[in-house]
Parts: C-alpha cells; structure tokens; sequence
C-alpha cells in the first residue's frame, strides 16, 4: 500500500476530514491532498512527524508497520540466538544476549542503542562503516516520533544527529533501514574486522524488534 493510501486510512480511523488534519499538522490542504493522491511524497522527516503527532500514532505506522502492544509482551531466549537483541520503538533495549553485549560494549538491557551508537566512541571503533550505520540509526529514531528515553531526547539535541537525521530520508528507500544488510564489524577483543549480516524481524503482535547479528562471513 503507497504512502499516500496508508496516510489516508489512518486520518479516516481518527475521524479527522482532510482540512481537519492538514491545519493540525500545520500543513496546506492542496499538499495533503497530493500526499494522499500520492502525486507528492513527504519532503522529509518533519513532514511524517507532523502527520504522525497530529493522528496520534507512531510515525513508523505511516510506513505500513503494524499497531503493535507492549514489548513486555515479548519473551524470548536469546542465549540460542548468537549475537541477538530486542529492542523497542525507540532503539532502546529490551534484552540482548551476551555475545551481542560482547560485540558491541557498553549496550546494556534498558539503554538506548541509537545514544549508544552516537554517544559512546567504542561505536566508533567496532563498526567499521560508522556513518553508514548512523543514518539507518537516526532514521529510525526520527520516524519514532514520540520519544520518551531521556538519553535520545538528549540525542535529537546534538549537532551530529541532526545533520544525519536531516539528510537520512528518501521516499524511495524508505524501508532500506529495515532490510537486511551487511556491515563490517571489528571485533573488540581481538580487533579483527569481519563481515556480518544484521537481520531485522518485527513482529506483529509485540512493540519490539529482534535485532540478529549473522556469523563472521568469508
């Protein structure tokens, strides 16, 4: 389903008419009609956080993601997962296995892995394509929209995020940060760099993701 018919669904859930939601998202009636015909797509970020708060959903919704419950509802064993993590809306973990805390140190049950990411300079030395990765962090992090972590709330403040976050957004490749995709990785403890795979599963029934790291490939 396009942007525009999904944007459409969810203003007529919320019983909003197309004025209704154009004027509470601060946005221009003509401009909403062509998000909706899908003769226009959302020029950035701000234009989904918009729509998002003014239909009071997650922003990530718009992109055909699926209303989910509490993540506290998700019990998994990570421990036969490898190099494993739950995370929720907001890139804050969940839970997360101890080879994965060992290949990324610092990430740690009830933390932010995007303030990880930003903020701790191991980030920057164990993933090797750092501002590649940054821009699926931050792009995934703006299109949360309703923060409530205190450490991203203090993330969405600093320079460096902003500038990533304001050029992370291209209506063309709006699932790229969801799809499975390679990185190199160099490992902490013995600093060799190694391929990996980070698969990404979201459910449809919990408000988490299952974060997986593959095997060292080649």
């Amino acid at each position: 389903m396009s942007f525009g018919k999904i944007l459409a669904t969810h203003r007529q859930a919320a019983g909003l008419s197309q004025l209704e939601l154009a004027e509470a998202a601060s946005l221009s009636l003509s401009y909403l009609r062509k998000l909706e015909q899908g003769s226009s797509e959302p020029s950035g970020l701000a234009i989904v956080r918009q729509l998002a708060g003014a239909l009071g959903i997650d922003g990530r919704l718009l992109f055909g993601r699926k209303q989910l419950a509490e993540p506290t509802a998700l019990t998994l064993d990570l421990s036969a997962q490898g190099a494993a993590a739950v995370v929720d809306h907001e890139l804050v973990m969940v839970n997360a296995s101890d080879e994965w805390r060992r290949l990324f140190p610092g990430t740690s049950s009830g933390s932010s892995l995007a303030a990880w990411h930003f903020t701790d300079p191991r980030a920057r030395l164990v993933i090797e394509d750092w501002r590649a990765i940054a821009r699926g962090v931050a792009w995934w992090l703006s299109i949360a929209n309703d923060l409530q972590h205190p450490d991203n709330l203090a993330l969405v403040e600093t320079p460096e995020f902003e500038r990533i976050a304001a050029t992370s957004f291209d209506a063309r490749t709006r699932y790229a940060p969801l799809r499975q995709g390679g990185f190199q990785l160099r490992d902490w403890d013995t600093r060799a760099v190694t391929a990996r795979t980070m698969s990404v599963f979201s459910g449809q029934t919990v408000a988490a993701t299952l974060l997986t790291l593959s095997a060292p490939l080649g």
